[in-house]
């Protein structure tokens, strides 16, 4: 995951608010501070984003900084991983800010338990520009997506195909260049709340850049016949994955942000396997897992990654290829997949969502029709989007 030292979060926070053009942290590196689509003043780490609090916004954090409180977020695109500093001091929360040490603030008095969604419900979270820098800082070591043809997203950046993409389908492994225009999420999502019968606000809301989402998808969403039954909030209890999951490959990116397009045919038919993204089985939590060596869509774009960085035989077994991550120190299923997302690798479902067979002995593709064919419209606003 995504961390920051006290001392370069400071000098960041010092930057924001002091009108400077660029930081400088202590590994020596320089880094812009930059203005988003709305004017907020910000500085684009590896896997995180530091911003200025929007006063724009209805709530307590804005009027602080209305008041002349010098808020700083520090947001990624995990649920609850942030952190924030006000007037200089560190709130260390959500493991984003190193260390406990140092000026670590108590909550002001009567200021609110925000959590990220303070932060990436702003208008910020739509950029107007590339994230500059390198990958992760925890980069996954094995880099790719399926099919042979596994690139590294910042290699696919610079191999990225037109921006007219092709439909997309199952089998579908898709790159774009398109830049998305800048969206003012606030004021969409405002105009949207009043008719929200769906409850899909909440889905795009939170750490990372669901607003940005939101305007593009959310119309198309809400044309569809019986979109109740796939994503209302009185929808069967049983479709994987669970609503607030159901957009969360989206999340790490804006649609500028995002290089290559890996498709998978729907979620997991597991609630505690299916997350809302493709080919991740989050109940594997190791590579030395059994299950993991079964579950043949991850196991294939693991081993494709592995023919293109370690130029490995595509015969290696699952126990080769285990010890070959061992080796080589490569990071757990969960720290993997995030980091390709990061690096601008979108792994979706062409059907987002799946209600599994009761039956146990009928094989969850086989119910996966009706489900593809309502999301159809929606995968295809991603790519058009990307």
């Amino acid at each position: 995951m995504a961390q920051i030292s006290q001392a370069d979060a400071l000098a960041i926070d010092k930057a924001i608010h002091a009108g400077a053009s660029s930081v400088k942290l202590r590994s020596g590196k320089t880094l812009p501070v930059e203005k988003l689509g709305n004017s907020l003043r910000c500085v684009k780490l590896d896997g995180m984003q530091a911003m200025e609090q929007n006063k724009g916004k209805a709530s307590k954090w804005a009027k602080m900084a209305q008041d002349g409180v010098k808020i700083t977020w520090f947001v990624t695109s995990l649920p609850k991983k942030w952190g924030r500093i006000v007037d200089g001091k560190i709130c260390t929360v959500g493991e984003v800010i190193a260390g406990t040490g140092g000026a670590v603030m108590k909550r002001p008095a009567g200021a609110p338990s925000a959590g990220a969604g303070e932060a990436a419900g702003d208008d910020s979270m739509e950029v107007d520009e590339e994230p500059a820098g390198p990958p992760p800082s925890k980069k996954a070591k094995v880099e790719g997506t399926a099919k042979g043809a596994a690139k590294s997203a910042p290699k696919a950046a610079s191999k990225a195909a037109p921006k007219t993409a092709p439909k997309a389908s199952a089998k579908a492994a898709t790159a774009a260049a398109g830049t998305a225009g800048p969206v003012t999420s606030s004021a969409a999502a405002a105009a949207f709340d009043a008719s929200d019968t769906l409850g899909l606000h909440a889905l795009f809301e939170g750490a990372g850049h669901g607003a940005a989402w939101e305007p593009i998808l959310r119309p198309v969403i809400e044309k569809q016949p019986d979109a109740a039954k796939y994503i209302g909030p009185s929808r069967s209890k049983r479709i994987v994955p669970v609503r607030e999951l159901t957009f969360q490959a989206l999340k790490p990116n804006p649609p500028s942000g995002f290089k290559v397009v890996s498709f998978g045919q729907s979620p997991f038919p597991r609630i505690e396997s299916a997350t809302g993204i493709a080919h991740f089985d989050n109940a594997i939590s190791s590579w030395d897992d059994g299950r993991f060596g079964a579950v043949v869509t991850m196991r294939c774009i693991i081993k494709a990654a592995a023919m293109n960085k370690y130029k490995v035989a595509k015969n290696t077994s699952t126990a080769e290829l285990r010890a070959l991550m061992k080796k080589n120190s490569v990071v757990g299923p969960a720290e993997w997949f995030q980091a390709m997302l990061t690096q601008g690798v979108l792994f979706m479902n062409a059907a987002c969502t799946l209600l599994p067979p009761e039956d146990k002995s009928v094989r969850a593709g086989t119910v996966v029709k009706e489900h593809a064919k309502f999301w159809q419209p929606v995968v295809e606003a991603v790519v058009e989007a990307i």
